[in-house]
C-alpha cells in the first residue's frame, strides 16, 4: 500500500469535507452520483473528471465547478476555491495543472 493512503467505505465518505472530487475511474457508481448530496458534504464544489463520465451541463447546473479532460475552452478561468484561480493555461493542460496544484498542497 502507499503510505498515507486513506480508504473510504463509499464515494460520499471519500468526498466528505473535500476541496475537490477527482474521478479517475470508469466505475459505474460514479456515473450516477447524487450531486445535490455531494454539494452539501464537500467543502468546495469542484469536480475534476479525468474519465469524462459526467455531463458538464448537469454538474454545472448543480452548482459545481467542473473540469473534464479534453472538454471546453482551455483558456477559461476556473475557480478552484482554496487553490486559487487557474487561467490562461495551454490547451489540454488545465485539468492536469489543477490536479498537480491540488496534490502539492
Amino acid at each position: 500500500m502507499l503510505a498515507g493512503t486513506e480508504f473510504a467505505r463509499d464515494e460520499y465518505h471519500a468526498a466528505l469535507n473535500s476541496d475537490a472530487l477527482v474521478i479517475a475511474t470508469e466505475w459505474s457508481v460514479f456515473r450516477s452520483l447524487d450531486l445535490a448530496h455531494l454539494k452539501k458534504i464537500m467543502r468546495h464544489p469542484l469536480i475534476v473528471d479525468l474519465r469524462n463520465l459526467l455531463s458538464e451541463t448537469e454538474v454545472s447546473r448543480c452548482g459545481f465547478d467542473y473540469v473534464g479532460i479534453g472538454r471546453g475552452d482551455p483558456h477559461r478561468e476556473i475557480d478552484a476555491g482554496a487553490f486559487g484561480t487557474v487561467a490562461q493555461l495551454p490547451p489540454r493542460r488545465t485539468s492536469e495543472s489543477m490536479v498537480r496544484q491540488m496534490s502539492a498542497r
